[in-house]
């Protein structure tokens, strides 16, 4: 499972989560205990698995280097590890991508579509499972609870974790509300075979109940203190995507073979 200005403030706070773990007196809880928490903090382990699709409404700013911002109008289709989305700038033609019988795809208008491949394919993968935090320890080969750390103005459980991928993945758990608080990790290239240089930061924020789960509706995303792009989902429903929506293309079902495998 994306305010416009940042506080001077707030970017200071983002920068201090690399700091060390602070030292308390009272033992760190275990994974299974934060993970626990998290879960019932969102409404229960049943309200993350009731719904059988989702259809997510909003917008999402890239912030470009030379200051400008463009802004992209998407309508995303989800149900178990199937997902479509659609990204419109205003004037252009809409970009697709998705995730369906083991292909991640991405499709922008008048190009060869993008297979995802290697790592990105089993991020792709895990990106379209919606149930994904009712059991995130599957995505992970180790993950450990490291320290208590001020992440995003909260203080807040950081769990070090490599996915079964072998991506390093910090998760950072606000220590009072249970709430997952943001990421910190290398994302990888297009290719999916190395990781960029660059630690990317994501922030999640604007909780909002529906129907007995929270779910964030705001996703911040920081290299170091810059901010490259934030996403806000305007409104959820469930149970209310057709299924033919998540047909793979045509120019996508006629990619080779040998990269349509999870």
């Amino acid at each position: 499972m994306r305010i416009a200005c940042v506080a001077a403030v707030t970017l200071a706070l983002l920068a201090a989560a690399d700091a060390s773990a602070a030292q308390t007196s009272t033992p760190l809880p275990s994974v299974r205990v934060v993970h626990d928490r998290f879960i019932a903090a969102l409404g229960g382990a049943p309200a993350i698995l009731r719904p059988r699709s989702m259809t997510i409404r909003g917008y999402y700013d890239i912030h470009g280097r030379n200051g400008k911002t463009t802004r992209v109008q998407f309508v995303t289709y989800a149900a178990d590890y199937r997902q479509l989305e659609i990204d419109t700038i205003r004037g252009r033609e809409a970009g697709r991508s998705g995730y369906e019988d083991g292909v991640g795809w991405s499709l922008a208008p008048g190009a060869q579509p993008q297979i995802a491949k290697g790592a990105a394919l089993l991020s792709a993968r895990r990106d379209a499972d919606i149930y994904y935090w009712a059991h995130i320890s599957e995505y992970f080969s180790s993950m450990n609870v490291v320290g208590i750390e001020l992440f995003a103005g909260h203080r807040c459980y950081h769990l070090s974790g490599i996915t079964v991928w072998g991506n390093k993945n910090e998760h950072y758990f606000d220590a009072r509300t249970g709430l997952l608080v943001g990421y910190a990790f290398h994302q990888w290239n297009a290719s999916g075979t190395g990781r960029e240089p660059a630690v990317t930061r994501q922030v999640l924020d604007d909780y909002r109940n529906f129907a007995g789960l929270l779910i964030p509706m705001r996703f911040t995303t920081y290299e170091g203190s810059r901010r490259i792009n934030q996403l806000q989902n305007l409104s959820i429903q469930f149970d209310n995507v057709d299924d033919r929506v998540f047909t793979l293309p045509a120019s996508v079902k006629a990619a080779p073979k040998s990269l349509r495998s999870v």
